[in-house]
Formats: C-alpha cells, sequence, structure tokens
C-alpha cells in the first residue's frame, strides 16, 4: 500500500483542501493452487491474507451499500482498518482491475471480475 497526502490552497479564497490518494496492489490475489503459492509456505501465507483481505473489503462495501446504521467491520483487516477514511464520509474510491486476455487464465478474470461488479454495485447504491 501506497499513500499519498495532498494539500493544496485555493489562490484567491486561501481555502485548504486535504486528502489521501492510497494505491494498494493486490497481486497475488488469485486461487493459491493456480498461483503456485500452494508450494511455499510464505507465498501460500500472503496469498491467503490477501485473500482474507479481499474478502473483508467486499463485506464492508456491500455493509456501507446496505444501510447507513449498519456497523461495517472495518477491524476485519489491516487494509480495510486503513482505508477506512477513504470508504465512508463522501470518500471516492476507484478500483482497477488488471486481467490477462488469455484463455488460460479465464477462470482467475472471472472471479476478478465479479469482485469487481460486486464492490460497484455495491458502491453505486451508496
Amino acid at each position: 500500500m501506497f499513500r499519498v497526502f495532498v494539500q493544496s490552497e485555493h489562490r484567491a479564497t486561501k481555502q485548504v483542501r486535504y486528502g489521501v490518494l492510497n494505491l494498494v496492489d493486490l497481486a497475488g490475489s488469485e486461487r493459491v493452487s493456480k498461483s503456485g503459492a500452494d508450494k511455499e509456505a510464505s507465498l501460500m501465507k500472503e496469498a491467503s491474507s490477501i485473500n482474507a483481505s479481499l474478502t473483508v473489503l467486499g463485506q464492508v462495501m456491500r455493509t456501507l451499500a446496505e444501510s447507513s446504521k449498519a456497523h461495517a467491520q472495518f477491524r476485519g483487516s489491516v487494509l480495510t482498518r486503513m482505508l477506512q477514511s477513504s470508504l465512508t464520509d463522501g470518500a471516492k474510491a476507484l478500483m482497477i482491475c488488471n486481467l490477462c486476455p488469455l484463455h488460460l487464465h479465464s477462470q482467475e478474470t472471472l472471479c476478478s471480475l465479479r469482485f469487481a461488479v460486486s464492490v460497484s454495485e455495491a458502491t453505486t447504491r451508496r
């Protein structure tokens, strides 16, 4: 995860605005058997953590979309704790899903697209 903190000031009004740009690379979120991570313990642990974080992120996004009164479980992963301020209070989020056009990876592409669609649908309803 890479964070960029931005501060800008309007020249005429002197109004100051703050922002945060979070760049999160979730490479390795594919199925562990497909990636070969199941053959090395450290890679398996990393892939499992990434997949668990994605699951929690999806749950948080759906909870936020369902009701403003619902309690989203931001504490479910380090990723969602760090992104909490970027997912609430009128913040904007953009997900870029990198896909492989090869038929060999079509199942991973489908999984990625399904996740992206579910997040998109959740945020569109907000």
